[in-house]
């Protein structure tokens, strides 16, 4: 039987290999490898190697969760991949189970991660999140009055600023922080066409709220929003009154429902036009996922 030898990620080493991972299990673009270095770097990261070669790759990252009002250390494990030659060696099974454990050394008293299917990670003792909204809408049906002003550009220069923002929104039962700053620049360049629209308080330093988006097409849409960074309920009104300034032009905005949110409340007829756009390039919908 052929050795295998689990150790922790060297970048020098074993960079090109976890590439090719990923690319097996289609999670990774061309082009987008330097982007996935950047997410590597804010992880900790252990491979199995197998002929000299890792084939099998485990990702953890730390932060909190929010239980109640109660904010818990917390640790996500961002990735589990076995390479083409190294399937059913029990890999994932043993090697995520250890980084669990190692977390929990650590500190973090909550583990999570988004699923393939059910089946195997209930092994594990995980169990299905809740359900998310994905909602798809026509910027023109959304009905807000609210005045917005004119936002500031944000790019991936601005990372550390939207990380800091997003750790300071408003957040509920069950959402997750992580601390590394890189997860969030890695999470802006994975999309494509992306750009951020937010706003600053008085002085000019601090990022209060904004959006992140993705654009499959920059004249007519869709655009996918990644995040929406808000404190407070006027924030978040004049979020989705910047959004609706795109009625002009783009056709459709996808995004996960806010926590506490129902996004059909803020539309003007959102089953005639769910109706209407069915199957189409520009459907209005309300679909859900778990993961």
């Amino acid at each position: 039987m052929q050795n295998i030898i689990v150790r922790p990620y060297d970048k020098e080493k074993d960079k090109n290999a976890v590439h090719r991972i990923w690319k097996e299990v289609g999670w990774l673009e061309k082009g987008k490898e330097k982007v996935m270095d950047t997410f590597l770097s804010a992880c900790e990261a252990t491979v199995a190697e197998i002929n000299e070669n890792a084939e099998f790759l485990v990702l953890t990252s730390s932060g909190t969760i929010q239980y109640q009002e109660e904010k818990l250390p917390f640790s996500g494990v961002m990735g589990v991949t076995t390479s083409r030659i190294a399937r059913k060696r029990g890999l994932a099974t043993k090697i995520t189970a250890e980084a669990i454990a190692k977390s929990a050394e650590n500190g973090s008293v909550l583990s999570g991660l988004g699923i393939f299917e059910q089946g195997f990670y209930n092994k594990l003792g995980y169990g299905s999140g809740g359900y998310e909204h994905i909602v798809s809408f026509d910027p023109a049906e959304l009905k807000i009055t609210s005045s917005f002003r004119i936002p500031k550009r944000l790019t991936l220069k601005d990372w550390k600023l939207i990380h800091k923002s997003r750790l300071e929104r408003k957040t509920s039962h069950g959402q997750v922080n992580f601390f590394d700053p890189k997860i969030t620049k890695a999470e802006m360049e994975w999309v494509h066409n992306g750009f951020g629209l937010g706003y600053f308080d008085e002085t000019g330093k601090k990022l209060t709220h904004h959006i992140w988006f993705s654009a499959r097409n920059n004249e007519t849409g869709p655009f996918w929003i990644s995040w929406m960074s808000y404190q407070n309920r006027e924030q978040f009104l004049e979020l989705l009154a910047l959004i609706k300034s795109f009625n002009d032009q783009v056709r459709l905005i996808s995004m996960v429902e806010p926590p506490f949110i129902q996004m059909q409340d803020f539309l003007k007829q959102p089953f005639r036009f769910q109706q209407i756009t069915e199957k189409s390039k520009f459907e209005n919908s309300t679909k859900n996922f778990r993961f």
